[in-house]
């Protein structure tokens, strides 16, 4: 038998042939239905979890804002809670996340935040103390303190040990003292619920969110000061003034 030629016309028919035959059992196979598929125009939606609504919390209750505002009284002041008299409180909504307490030069979100004013007194003197729903505090408005001339922050090194040597430089400084006389009576951890640390005016922007600080107490001369640091500031709080 002689091969048959690539040229010859059989071979192109039989060729032909094959590739009609193959093409026609894929487009049958294609019609049929595959268990546990879905044809391309019958995709079925991915089904995906909604995204997690924002819990908005309703107004906060009378004592706890009391609780909030004493604590903010207590931590400014080092006084005892139960010394702390609750003049008023009543419930407010401010037209933006100052609560009421703008200062000069800072940015606040415009939106409309309501919570509580608590008004308290404390060996004669008067606090007012705004509480969000959010449970933020900020207090409004305090006894001024004690004057002195020096920078009200300073900064650390991202370590306890830094931030505690950046707080009693600053404070000798401040006082005009060798650090020798400044010791460290306590410190301690807390969470505070903004960037401020419990200390108003300390940054241009609040930012309401959880930060994990230290509340540094140190003796000077038989008074007590206080500092605040999240290990990348350490500053006074209250902050020393300028005369």
């Amino acid at each position: 038998m002689q091969p048959i030629r690539p040229g010859r016309t059989g071979a192109r028919h039989h060729t032909s042939r094959s590739s009609l035959g193959a093409a026609k059992a894929l487009i049958a196979l294609a019609a049929l239905p595959v268990a546990g598929c879905a044809g391309n125009g019958d995709v079925p939606p991915v089904d995906e979890e909604p995204a997690p609504t924002v819990s908005q919390r309703g107004p906060i209750d009378e004592e706890t804002a009391i609780l909030r505002a004493k604590a903010a009284v207590v931590d400014r002041t080092g006084a005892r809670a139960g010394d702390v008299e609750v003049k008023s409180v009543k419930w407010q909504e401010w037209p933006d996340s100052s609560l009421g307490c703008a200062k000069p030069g800072q940015s606040y979100l415009t939106v409309i935040t309501p919570g509580r004013q608590v008004l308290l007194a404390w060996a004669g003197q008067s606090f007012d103390v705004r509480v969000a729903d959010s449970g933020r505090v900020v207090v409004c408005s305090a006894p001024g303190v004690r004057s002195l001339r020096g920078t009200p922050m300073a900064f650390s090194k991202n370590t306890l040990g830094s931030a505690q040597q950046v707080a009693r430089a600053d404070l000798a400084s401040n006082l005009g003292i060798p650090e020798e006389d400044v010791s460290f009576v306590k410190v301690r951890r807390r969470s505070f619920p903004d960037n401020t640390l419990g200390c108003p005016g300390t940054v241009d922007t609040v930012i309401d969110a959880p930060v994990s600080a230290y509340v540094f107490t140190l003796s000077a001369r038989g008074t007590v000061y206080t500092y605040h640091s999240d290990l990348e500031r350490t500053f006074a709080c209250p902050p020393f003034v300028d005369e």
